[in-house]
C-alpha cells in the first residue's frame, strides 16, 4: 500500500468510526449493548465522539489547507536536521529539576 493510498484511507476510517459510534449509540438497545432505554453519559458520549470523528473526517477530505498539514509538518521537521545540546556537554545536567548542582547556595 503506498503513501496516497493510506493517506486517502484514514479520514475513511474516520468516517466509519463515526458514523459506527453514533449508530451504536441510537441503537444501543436493540443490539444488546444497554439494557436500559434511557440516553445516559455514556450513550451521549459515543453520539459526540462519533460527531467529533465525522468532523474531523471531513475536514481532512474536503478542506485542503487540513488535509496537507501533515505533509507540511513533516517536510519541517525532515528540514530541521538533527538536534543538538545547545549548551554542551559541560553543562550537562544543570537546571534541572531536582539537581542539586542547579540550586544556587549562599552561605
Amino acid at each position: 500500500m503506498t503513501r496516497a493510498n493510506l493517506r486517502s484511507l484514514v479520514p475513511l476510517l474516520g468516517l466509519t468510526a463515526g458514523a459506527g459510534l453514533i449508530m451504536a449509540a441510537v441503537f444501543a438497545t436493540p443490539l444488546g449493548i444497554d439494557r436500559n432505554a434511557d440516553w445516559g453519559t455514556s450513550r451521549w458520549f459515543m453520539v459526540e465522539a462519533g460527531i467529533v470523528f465525522l468532523c474531523a473526517s471531513f475536514l481532512l477530505l474536503l478542506w485542503p489547507p487540513i488535509g496537507n498539514l501533515p505533509r507540511s509538518i513533516a517536510a519541517r521537521i525532515r528540514d530541521r536536521g538533527p538536534v543538538s545540546s545547545r549548551s554542551g556537554a559541560r553543562d550537562a545536567g544543570q537546571g534541572m529539576i531536582g539537581n542539586p548542582a542547579s540550586r544556587n547556595h549562599t552561605g
